[in-house]
């Protein structure tokens, strides 16, 4: 039981991303892809020449002026009693974590997320996925993985995270319907 018990020790320790980040970089994923679902929900409608006053509904309290949706998403969300968390693409990250730390070195992640913590993931996560989002975008950032030899994310993660947002999206979708809005 020790040997076991020390075994996960120190694959824990190997980890150079937490399971905190990992679930926040899933969070971002999540919210990203019901932005894109809702969004998308609304133009489908609009394409069919439909009113979906529902969907109008939950795309504007989502995506309020000059407001993060990582804020007026989940704010959103608690307000019409749905709970994300069971949606989160967490194998999906745990995925792209893996074959992050395998391009740029455990230790060179672990260096990076120390110094630039849930930005650095942010900005991992998102170049992942494909988005104009760069760790190479800041300056600082730049110099910082270019003085260990890394020029570049070439991980590419794909986009087997949307469904979590679709998913989600249904059951707000659903939310709202029950509570007439």
């Amino acid at each position: 039981m020790k040997m076991l018990r020390n075994a996960y020790r120190l694959i824990r320790e190997a980890q150079a991303v937490s399971n905190d980040l990992i679930e926040y970089m899933a969070f971002v994923l999540l919210m990203d892809s019901f932005s894109y679902a809702s969004e998308s929900q609304l133009e489908d409608a609009r394409n069919n020449d439909e009113e979906d006053e529902k969907a109008q509904y939950i795309f504007d309290e989502c995506h309020q002026p000059q407001q993060d949706i990582l804020e007026t998403i989940p704010a959103f969300l608690s307000e019409v009693g749905v709970d994300y968390k069971k949606h989160l693409p967490l194998e999906f990250v745990k995925k792209f974590v893996t074959e992050w730390e395998q391009e740029w070195g455990t230790e060179n992640v672990k260096d990076y997320l120390d110094e630039f913590g849930k930005g650095g993931a942010f900005n991992a996560i998102m170049v992942g996925v494909g988005h104009g989002v760069s760790p190479f975008d800041d300056q600082d950032s730049s110099d910082f993985l270019e003085e260990r030899g890394i020029t570049d994310l070439d991980t590419y993660a794909g986009d087997g995270y949307v469904m979590s947002g679709m998913d989600l999206y249904d059951e707000v979708y659903n939310a709202v319907s029950a509570k007439s809005i």
